[in-house]
């Protein structure tokens, strides 16, 4: 009679053992799939943001930064929101391509921090320029919608 009491308790365990395995499965699974729809949104958000600078349309920058964005520039100077929206009216280059590339996601509850790097060409002034970038960008899920709370870019040398 133990030797059943016993087995049952073993059938149990076991039972219970695989519910938990399969059940942490099925939740990595969903949150994989999560997290790639969050990715592909903000990859789409990265594309949008550079694209802004090859059209000089402003509308995807305020979408996509939030009204407390931080700017850390290329010199580390800082630029909020609006500041971030001034610098881009005035800028007169004419760009060939702006190009976000070689990303990496790291998804949080309500945060994803990107890291990338971009490339862009174009004429500045009447010279041409070709730059390299190093950047990351903070985006945070606020009231159901995802925008950009920080960036820092950092010229990558061409030589």
């Amino acid at each position: 009679m133990t030797t059943s009491k016993s087995q049952g308790s073993f059938l149990k365990e076991k039972l219970r053992t695989v519910f938990i395995i399969v059940s942490v499965l099925i939740y990595s699974f969903s949150n994989a799939q999560n997290d790639q729809h969050i990715i592909s949104a903000i990859k789409q958000m990265e594309y949008d943001w550079h694209h802004a600078y090859v059209s000089h349309d402003s509308s995807a920058l305020i979408k996509i930064l939030a009204d407390d964005f931080i700017n850390l520039g290329k010199t580390g100077g800082r630029a909020t929101k609006q500041q971030t929206l001034e610098n881009f009216k005035k800028d007169s280059s004419v760009y060939e391509y702006c190009e976000p590339y070689d990303f990496e996601f790291r998804v949080f509850q309500n945060t994803v921090i990107v890291l990338c790097r971009s490339k862009e060409k174009g004429i500045e002034n009447g010279k041409s320029f070709s730059n390299l970038y190093f950047s990351y960008d903070i985006f945070i899920k606020r009231h159901k919608i995802w925008q950009c709370v920080q960036a820092g870019v950092s010229l990558i040398n061409n030589k």
